[in-house]
């Protein structure tokens, strides 16, 4: 297991909700998740280790009241549950159940929080196969975008549980509408 908390400090950071609402800034946290996955691969050869990130609630100091116990920061954690699926990593630890601003349910009026929610509908919907997809380039030029479509839009899909026949697709869309394209590994 590893452990980081890749959007600073909870309070004191003027840019969290910038930072959480920014797939190019969430790059950087799977980049290095990415570079886990290797290190673990490479190390442990033929047996096949698992790897998990062990501790994380996107921002430190018990997160942001407000921010990390709300609603915007369910963009961060759909995207970091994805992105650590298709690098490689088979678990995902939130850094605290109840306790601090990151806690998936309230500490006093024991109500999940809206990433409990998300955490409850990703591991529904998610299966174990994650599948490549890549967000169509023409499609950001069509509708006048500035920036590239990977700046603005992430997606992820993954094969649909054992129990459930299909794909399933997770979109974290900062932007405009864009549509997606599975292409074949």
């Amino acid at each position: 297991t590893w452990h980081d908390y890749p959007l600073g400090p909870g309070y004191g950071n003027p840019n969290l909700q910038a930072h959480i609402m920014d797939p190019t800034f969430h790059q950087k946290f799977l980049a290095q998740a990415q570079n886990a996955s290797a290190m673990v691969r490479q190390l442990s050869g033929e047996q096949r280790t698992e790897i998990w990130m062990g501790e994380t609630g996107g921002c430190y100091n018990s997160g942001h009241n407000t921010t990390s116990n709300a609603f915007i920061d369910s963009f961060w954690y759909l995207q970091v549950m994805a992105g650590f699926a298709a690098n490689g990593h088979s678990g995902f630890c939130r850094q605290s159940f109840i306790g601090g601003n990151y806690e998936l349910v309230d500490k006093e009026t024991h109500v999940p929080n809206p990433d409990y929610y998300s955490l409850a509908i990703f591991n529904r919907l998610m299966g174990e196969k994650v599948l490549w997809v890549d967000a169509k380039e023409e499609d950001a030029k069509n509708l006048g975008a500035s920036n590239s479509v990977q700046e603005q839009v992430s997606v992820w899909a993954h094969c649909a549980r054992k129990e459930d026949n299909g794909n399933n697709n997770n979109n974290n869309n900062t932007s405009s509408n864009l549509t997606t394209e599975k292409k074949e590994k």
